[in-house]
């Protein structure tokens, strides 16, 4: 979003158009970095814009946090009437709203003055991508015999105990190769009527 309203206001364009939303206290106070980022710097130079990409960009962007609001007051589904966001899942606007980073950022919070132990422990809690599991098996440290004790616990319990975030789909992928395949296959031989 503030990128947007950066590029926005540097363009001279339709800033207006893009709301405005203030997040919820507990979510800016696990983010010591918020001021410095939120902060809209000056610039000299201007930047060209297409403006039906931008006008796009700007209507996703306020349709994916009107499906957000909607979702975290409770209502019931469809919560847009847009075909493409209401049937497949994406990413909050917003990475800080996503509920995995915001348990992440709350489990982590007591290890900010420690950032070498915060970003070990965040690089962790990411590669598991689930947080139920680091809840259970502990953070790490630098302490041999306390990792070697979060590893124990990792593999001792059952699965599913990674989560899901990163990971395409394998019948997406599968789809994808045989439509690469296909799409080859024909490349090929038209190349060897034609030429």
């Amino acid at each position: 979003m503030l990128g947007i309203r950066v590029y926005a206001l540097h363009c001279k364009t339709l800033y207006a158009k893009i709301p405005l939303m203030e997040l919820p206290n507990y979510i800016k106070s696990l983010y010591n970095h918020w001021d410095k980022h939120t902060k809209i710097r000056s610039r000299t130079e201007k930047i060209p814009i297409n403006q039906l990409v931008f006008d796009q960009m700007v209507s996703f962007t306020n349709e994916r946090l009107s499906i957000y609001k909607k979702k975290t007051k409770g209502l019931t589904l469809p919560y847009t009437q847009d075909p493409i966001l209401s049937q497949y899942r994406f990413c909050n606007i917003y990475r800080e709203l996503d509920r995995q980073t915001i348990e992440f950022h709350t489990l982590l919070k007591p290890l900010e003055s420690n950032f070498s132990l915060w970003l070990l422990n965040m690089l962790f809690c990411r590669s598991v991508c689930k947080p139920e599991t680091i809840k259970k098996v502990g953070l790490l440290s630098f302490d041999e015999n306390n990792n070697k004790r979060v590893y124990e616990n990792l593999f001792k319990l059952p699965s599913p105990k990674y989560g899901n975030a990163y990971v395409f789909p394998i019948s997406l992928i599968q789809k994808n190769v045989r439509k690469l395949m296909l799409d080859l296959y024909l490349i090929t031989f038209l190349k060897s009527i034609f030429l």
